[in-house]
């Protein structure tokens, strides 16, 4: 009975070691499978999946005691902090690891702890303390003889020679890392290698042979879905490309790389791409511009002379306008004064001709009295003219001023105070407008004009006529009067001297009365400033038509 207890006993223990083995198998077998995926993801270039397998494996007690899983998990934890964009873990790792392999007399983990750190400090441009430890490791790996190794540290070595621009020497360690990875069957160490030759050839300008190297490589790369090794030899050959000019090439090999790294998620990598990108359209840019810029300069100083002689001719003809303008300006003077010595000095002689004539012949006193009146009435529009025109003319200080009035009230105002002068000559000054009608502009100006032709149309006009007044507002919403007379008319060539102002017109009146021209010119000029003018129609012997526009 105790002896069949006992081997029940012994059955149990049995089993449960049995058990215990199968679960420690299947935990190793798990752990390998888990090690192998992590490293797999890793040379594929897709280092998030294998961080995210490493951070789960880091949480498993039997990797933190075992040696060979934690040494193995901190190799991969510092190539993916690395090229995840943490310079700071990826160095922790990798002493972290060199620590436990120095610690444990583990040479080759110790050689492949300094390759890390290497490329650590290459990719941190420390290319002092990356070539210490690569040459290290190389130390390590030659005195073991194992050429697997041998071919990694000396493509990592090539790549820092290649950084520190060693070009040759970087060249023969590329090759021997060719060699040895050619000798192992090791094709994504053979292409790694290739890269490494083509970066050293580009250095030494060697375009075509790095061209050529780069494309093998990205054959090799592809056949084993290299993703990130491809992507990184894509963006390389475009950098050849764009040194040898081929800038649609160097666009559509960036374009590559930049879809391959977005798919990978390698941000670092998609931002250095983005940069090169810019940069190549930016050297594009320059160069389009260094071409254009000689035309530029060219059409510059064809454009700057250009404006030179064209300011020359616009200075020199404005020159000439203003001369031109003094000139009119100092014959009108000079005409002026003749003209105002002449009418003047008539005017008074008659005046003072006329006042002895009465003192001595008393039996002419009707007549005389009736000569004083009308050249003293003469004189007074001839200065009243001559102060207004002068203002315009000499001093320019004549303004506007605008005030709201009812142009019936205005009209009839000037008609009432020119019907005397109208009656010596038995004419009728006839208003044909009754309406009310309300405007703003200057009172003063209008009435000074319709004073000056209601005066020469009176000068004009023979006995016994009438002079007819009439207003209306336009379609346009200016104000329209007219002055119509039935007197001598004028021909064409004397309106347009009217018109311009720049001449005086003077002619006798129907019964000699004399005049210097100055009244119509200033209207012109006075109505200028409200923006107004005069329009004339007129057929000699059929009398004239004056519209006072405003």
């Amino acid at each position: 009975m105790i002896l069949r207890k006992c081997q029940y006993i012994l059955l149990i223990f049995f089993c449960s070691f049995i058990y215990s083995t199968c679960e420690a198998q299947d935990r190793k077998s798990e752990m390998t499978a888990l090690f192998a995926e992590a490293d797999s993801f890793q040379r594929l270039g897709i280092y998030s999946r294998s961080m995210g397998i490493c951070q789960s494996l880091q949480r498993n007690p039997e990797v933190e005691n075992n040696i060979d899983l934690k040494i193995k998990l901190y190799s991969l934890l510092s190539i993916n902090f690395l090229y995840m964009g943490y310079p700071d873990k990826a160095e922790e790792s990798a002493f972290a690891y060199l620590s436990i392999a120095k610690k444990n007399r583990m040479l080759m983990h110790e050689a492949w702890a300094l390759n890390n750190l290497s490329i650590i400090y290459y990719q941190a441009n420390d290319l002092e303390r990356a070539e210490r430890y690569v040459l290290e490791a190389i130390d390590i790996v030659e005195k073991d003889n194992n050429e697997e190794a041998m071919s990694v540290s000396y493509g990592h070595a090539a790549m820092i020679y290649c950084q520190k621009k060693y070009y040759n020497k970087g060249l023969q360690n590329a090759q021997k890392s060719y060699h040895l990875a050619k000798k192992n069957n090791n094709d994504i160490q053979r292409a790694t290698a290739m890269c490494q030759i083509a970066e050293n050839l580009v250095g030494l300008e060697r375009y075509v042979e790095a061209r050529i190297n780069y494309l093998a490589a990205m054959n090799i790369f592809k056949r084993h879905k290299v993703i990130h090794s491809l992507a990184i030899c894509y963006y390389e050959l475009a950098l050849v490309d764009m040194r040898v000019g081929q800038n649609e090439e160097a666009k559509k090999h960036l374009r590559e790389s930049f879809n391959l790294n977005q798919t990978l998620g390698d941000n670092m990598l998609v931002m250095k791409v983005y940069d090169q990108m810019n940069e190549m359209l930016v050297v594009k840019d320059d160069q389009v511009k260094t071409h254009k810029m000689w035309l530029i300069v060219v059409w510059g100083f064809v454009v700057i002379m250009f404006i030179t002689l064209w300011c020359k001719y616009n200075i020199n003809r404005r020159l000439k306008a203003t001369s031109e303008k003094l000139r009119i300006s100092n014959d009108v003077k000079n005409r002026l004064i003749a003209l105002i010595s002449h009418d003047l000095r008539s005017g008074m002689l008659s005046i003072n001709m006329a006042a002895h004539m009465l003192d001595s012949n008393k039996e002419y006193s009707e007549f005389l009295i009736d000569e004083l009146v009308k050249q003293s009435d003469a004189q007074g529009v001839l200065v009243e003219n001559l102060l207004q025109w002068s203002k315009l003319q000499v001093t320019n200080d004549l303004t506007a001023r605008t005030v709201r009035f009812n142009v019936f009230a205005a009209v009839n105002d000037v008609k009432e105070q020119m019907q005397f002068y109208a009656n010596r000559k038995s004419i009728k000054i006839q208003l044909e407008t009754q309406d009310d009608i309300f405007v703003v502009s200057d009172l003063n100006i209008i009435q000074v004009v319709l004073r000056n032709i209601i005066s020469n149309a009176i000068k004009f006009s023979h006995r016994n006529t009438v002079i007819h007044l009439s207003y209306k507002t336009r379609e346009d919403g200016k104000l329209d009067i007219t002055v119509k007379d039935e007197g001598v008319g004028m021909p064409q060539e004397t309106i347009d001297k009217l018109c311009n102002k720049t001449m005086l017109v003077h002619t006798a009146g129907t019964e000699q009365e004399t005049g210097q021209g100055i009244g119509m010119a200033l209207s012109f000029d006075m109505l200028e400033l409200i923006g107004g003018t005069i329009e004339i129609s007129s057929k000699q012997c059929e009398g004239s038509v004056f519209d006072i526009i405003v």
